[in-house]
């Protein structure tokens, strides 16, 4: 493991020959123990299917309501799926060959969108009426009429694209392999290039606005406050997979290593969560720090059991598939993954 906190102090702007510097060094470490370091940081040490699921948190709604389970979906395909959207009850999944689900009455029945390609697909977002999906090789396809017809937008690469993000339908950002980054101000007209992360792949983004940007690469996890002209490296560590902010300070982001941190921006303090899951993880989403969930592989489900996201357990699953993604309404939690699964927690009254 490479320690970069002594020389890569928090809240510094990096220069891109610095960046490139990090990962030529990175890319020689192995990814075993996925450990977080930060400058100047403490660590801590860090319903058919419901069935013998653990009693998770406090009655007082502080954390998950005890029982919570989860129901299997029928999605009706076997296909990988690698990305899920979610408000009220519109859910959209997308997955491999350029599969794109809709459902409008919360995953009991699924409408396929004719995306117009077959490339793999690793990220879909929803704004407004505005429907932007991205996968490999540069693909790019945008909806403006809630799914009824896609276009394919030029991105300018042959890099495959992991992740999308928006704050409205003008402001969208996409990222992928190499760090690649491109920002649309024009209902995906166009895409100009910005200062992207160059920490490797880039496999995860969040936002609290246009101009307040999280990424999650595979060697580290940078925060922009300016639309994407310049990045400041906020955790260090090996193979992040995804991040999820509520309110713009705390950051909880997972990795391969199982391992569940969260990142205070306010205080520069970064404590990773014991114990860790027992296998990678993949995707994580919450409503609050209360209610959070992370999910990876061999169906693995990762919770915070204290109602302060301080403590995490292993919730039961159904399925032992591995997961790609999770995504969450104000009612529900949903988490897809390998072979067409799907499956959902409800958290209704």
């Amino acid at each position: 493991m490479v320690w970069l906190d002594s020389t890569l102090p928090v809240g510094r702007t990096l220069s891109t020959k610095l960046l490139v510097a990090v990962l030529a060094t990175a890319c020689t470490t192995t990814h075993g123990d996925a450990g977080d370091v930060t400058e100047g940081s403490g660590e801590g040490d860090g319903d058919s299917s419901g069935a013998g699921l653990p009693d998770l948190g406090d009655d007082d709604g502080d954390g998950p309501e005890p029982g919570a389970s989860w129901e299997v979906l029928d999605s009706g395909v076997d296909v990988d799926l690698d990305a899920v959207w979610a408000a009220d009850e519109r859910v959209l999944v997308a997955g491999v060959g350029g599969a794109i689900l809709e459902s409008i009455d919360a995953g009991r029945t699924w409408e396929a969108l004719a995306s117009g390609t077959t490339a793999d697909i690793h990220g879909v977002w929803v704004t407004g009426t505005h429907i932007y999906a991205v996968g490999d090789a540069g693909t790019i396809v945008h909806s403006d009429d809630d799914g009824e017809t896609f276009v394919t937008e030029l991105s300018n690469t042959e890099l495959d694209l992991y992740c999308v993000w928006a704050s409205d339908p003008s402001n969208v950002f996409v990222s992928g392999e190499s760090g690649f980054t491109r920002r649309s101000t024009d209902l995906g007209l166009s895409w100009d290039s910005v200062s992207g992360p160059a920490l490797g792949d880039v496999v995860g983004l969040w936002g609290v606005d246009a101009s307040h940007v999280f990424a999650a690469s595979q060697t580290g996890v940078l925060f922009s406050s300016d639309a994407g002209d310049s990045w400041d490296l906020r955790v260090i560590g090996n193979s992040h997979n995804d991040l999820w902010s509520g309110d713009g300070d705390h950051l909880v982001v997972v990795n391969d290593a199982g391992r569940v941190t969260t990142y205070s921006i306010a205080d520069d303090v970064a404590t990773k969560h014991v114990p860790t899951a027992a296998h990678p993880l993949r995707a994580v989403w919450g409503r609050d720090l209360a209610t959070i969930v992370a999910v990876g592989e061999g169906g693995t489900i990762f919770v915070p059991s204290d109602g302060e996201g301080g403590d995490w357990v292993t919730q039961t699953s159904p399925v032992s598939a591995d997961f790609r993604d999770v995504f969450g309404t104000t009612q529900r939690i949903y988490a897809v993954g390998e072979g067409g699964t799907m499956i959902v927690r409800s958290d209704a009254p």
